[in-house]
């Protein structure tokens, strides 16, 4: 299983890939809700790690949120920079920032349970609330 992060002009993108060669199920909800949500965004700003300061919304976990990925098969979700922006107080400069799926609840519906992490990059705000990226070696 591998977690990616991309970016184009406004969103990041997210994709979980079933990189095996058998079936896994995860959950297609792909909320940052740090009570019930999969997915956790990393933010360091000069070696601090930033706390999200608002939630998103999401429904709780059922059978339905959960799809199953066949080999070599993604599904993903895309976030409005400008929406992670606020939810982690980013402001002018430049942040290195990750994710993880970590599903806590996935053994309740026979779902993947190991956290996966992604890929790192670096997004750069300047005044005006123009973003551009790079990816971080």
């Amino acid at each position: 299983m591998s977690l990616i992060l991309q970016k184009d002009k406004t969103n990041l993108m997210l994709v979980i890939k079933n990189s095996s060669d058998h079936n896994v199920k995860v959950s297609h909800l792909f909320s940052i809700s740090s009570l019930i949500g999969p997915i956790r965004f990393r933010v360091e700003h000069n070696g601090s790690v930033l706390d999200l300061r608002a939630e998103g919304s999401t429904e709780a976990p059922n059978e339905g949120l959960y799809i199953t990925l066949y080999p070599y098969q993604m599904v993903g979700a895309e976030y409005d920079i400008s929406f992670i922006k606020a939810l982690y107080g980013m402001t002018i400069g430049c942040y290195a920032i990750s994710a993880s799926y970590d599903d806590g609840v996935a053994s309740q519906f026979n779902a993947y349970d190991k956290k996966i992490t992604s890929n790192s990059m670096t997004l750069c705000f300047k005044e005006g609330g123009k973003s551009s990226s790079k990816p971080k070696p």
